[in-house]
C-alpha cells in the first residue's frame, strides 16, 4: 500500500521504509528486523496470545516467574493486545482464564492466588485496588522490591479476578488526545502470585510460590500527539503526561541498551517504572516484550524507534530458578529468631540492673550516656568488667562523667 510504511516478509521478519519528520526529512532505506513473532494485521488475539504468553502459564504454577508486557507508540494497539474488549478478550483476561483451567487438573495441591493492580502516573505509584493512594516503594533483601500498603486481593476463581480486574480498569488514568481517544496516561501493573503445596505426602511442607505480571505501557509520544484539540485547556496536562511518560520510557530503554550490553551498573533508580520493574526483566523472570507498531506513514519515527528498542531488548538474558519455600525450614529459623531475641532481651535488662540501679534517682554516666555507676554515693570509677567471648575484658573508663543530674564528677579512678 503507498500509505504504509511497514512490509511484513514472514512469521520472523519485517522491514520498514519511509520519510521521517524530521527536519531534512530523512528518508529511510528499507529496514529489516528480526524477530521470535511477527504478527500482520489479520493476526487475531488468540493467535498472539497462544504464541506470545500462552506457553509461560505451567512454569508459573510450578514456581517460576514470568512478566509479559507490552511496547509501542501512543494508539498503536498495546492495551487492546492486553485488555482487549468484550468480545475479543486480550492476553490480561485469556491468561488468568487458562491459569485457573491449569489449576483445576491438581487436585492433590492447594492454592493460593492474590492479585494486586497499580499505575504509575507523572511518577506517582497509585493503588488502582484500593483508593488510588500513592505507595512507596522498598527494597527487601529477601522479597526484592516492595510496594509498602499495596492492597492484595484474594481469588478463587476467573469470576473473581474478572471483578478485580474491572474495578481496578475504571480507576485507571485516561484522556483524550488526537492520537487516541482513550489514550492511557499511565502504566498499568497487574501482579498475580499463585503459591500452591502438595495436600499431604513427603512434599508437602514445600511452598511454592509463582510471579506472574503483565504490564500495559503507557504509549510513547511526541508533543502533538497528546494534543487535544477541542480541549485546549488540557493541553499543558497532557504534555506533562507525555513528557512523564517519554522520560520513563527513555530510562527503561537506557536500562534494557545496559542489560544487553551486560553491563555491570544497570540505573534502575532513575524512575519509578524502571525501578518497580528491575525483579522483572533483570532478575529472575521469564520475559515476553510484546511491541505494537503502525503501518502509517505518519508513524515512521515511532515504528522506527519502537523496532530499535525491540531489537536491543533481544539481547537480555535472564537466569531463572523455582521459587521453592519450606515451612519447616521457615518456622524453625522463625521460632530461631525467637529465642536469640528473647536471650539478648535477657541479657541487656541483667545489664541493665547491673549497671543501672538507680539510687536515689542519681547515677553516673559518661559523655555517650551510658551508665557507669549505680550509686550516687559512690565517689570512685571502677573499671567495668564484662564477659565477651568466654574471656574476661577489661574496659578502660574513658572521656568525661558525670552525675546524670548534669552535675560534674570530681571522683577518683581505681582498679
Amino acid at each position: 500500500s503507498t500509505i504504509e510504511s511497514i512490509k511484513v516478509l514472514s512469521n520472523t521478519s519485517l522491514s520498514i521504509s519511509g520519510e521521517t519528520s524530521s527536519k531534512k526529512n530523512k528518508q529511510i532505506k528499507e529496514q529489516q528486523f528480526f524477530f521470535d513473532y511477527v504478527f500482520d494485521q489479520n493476526a487475531s488475539q488468540q493467535e498472539i496470545y497462544t504464541k506470545t504468553t500462552k506457553p509461560l502459564l505451567e512454569g508459573i504454577i510450578e514456581g517460576f516467574n514470568a512478566t509479559v508486557f507490552a511496547y509501542g507508540a501512543t494508539g498503536s494497539g498495546k492495551t487492546y493486545t492486553m485488555l482487549g474488549t468484550q468480545s475479543e478478550k486480550g492476553i490480561m483476561p485469556r491468561s488468568v482464564s487458562d491459569l485457573f483451567k491449569l489449576l483445576q487438573r491438581f487436585n492433590n495441591k492447594e492454592f493460593k492466588i492474590q492479585v494486586s493492580y497499580i499505575e504509575i502516573y507523572n511518577e506517582e505509584i497509585r493503588d488502582l485496588l484500593g483508593n488510588r493512594e500513592e505507595l512507596k516503594l522498598q527494597e527487601d533483601p529477601v522479597k526484592g522490591i516492595v510496594l509498602v500498603g499495596v492492597k492484595e486481593i484474594s481469588v478463587e476463581n476467573i469470576d473473581n479476578f474478572y471483578d478485580v480486574l474491572y474495578k481496578g480498569n475504571l480507576k485507571r488514568t485516561v484522556g483524550k488526545t488526537n492520537a487516541n481517544e482513550a489514550s492511557s496516561r499511565s502504566h498499568a501493573l497487574l501482579k498475580i502470585n499463585i503459591e500452591n503445596k502438595d495436600k499431604e505426602g513427603p512434599n508437602s511442607s514445600n511452598v511454592t510460590c509463582g510471579r506472574f505480571i503483565l504490564v500495559d505501557l503507557a504509549g510513547s509520544e511526541k508533543n502533538n500527539s497528546s494534543i487535544n484539540n477541542n480541549n485546549l485547556n488540557k493541553n499543558a496536562i497532557r504534555q506533562q503526561e507525555g513528557a512523564k511518560i517519554n522520560q520513563s520510557l527513555l530510562n527503561l530503554g537506557i536500562c534494557i541498551n545496559a542489560l544487553a550490553s551486560k553491563s555491570k551498573f544497570i540505573p534502575w533508580r532513575n524512575s519509578k517504572l524502571t525501578h518497580i520493574l528491575k525483579d522483572c526483566i533483570g532478575g529472575n523472570s521469564k520475559i515476553v516484550m510484546i511491541s505494537t507498531i503502525s503501518p502509517s506513514l505518519f508513524c515512521v519515527d515511532e515504528t522506527l524507534n519502537t523496532l530499535n528498542y525491540s531489537n536491543r531488548a533481544k539481547n537480555i538474558t535472564t537466569i531463572i530458578k523455582k521459587n521453592v519455600i519450606n515451612i519447616i525450614d521457615r518456622d524453625s529459623q522463625v521460632s530461631k529468631y525467637r529465642e536469640i531475641i528473647s536471650n539478648l532481651t535477657d541479657e541487656l535488662e541483667a545489664k541493665r540492673n547491673q549497671l543501672a540501679v538507680i539510687t536515689n534517682n542519681k547515677y553516673l554516666i559518661d559523655v555517650s550516656g551510658e551508665v557507669v555507676s549505680n550509686d550516687s554515693t559512690e565517689k570512685t570509677i571502677y573499671y567495668i568488667v564484662t564477659k565477651a567471648a568466654g574471656d574476661n575484658k577489661i574496659l578502660e573508663p574513658k572521656g568525661k562523667y558525670k552525675w546524670s543530674d548534669g552535675s560534674s564528677y570530681e571522683g577518683d579512678f581505681k582498679d
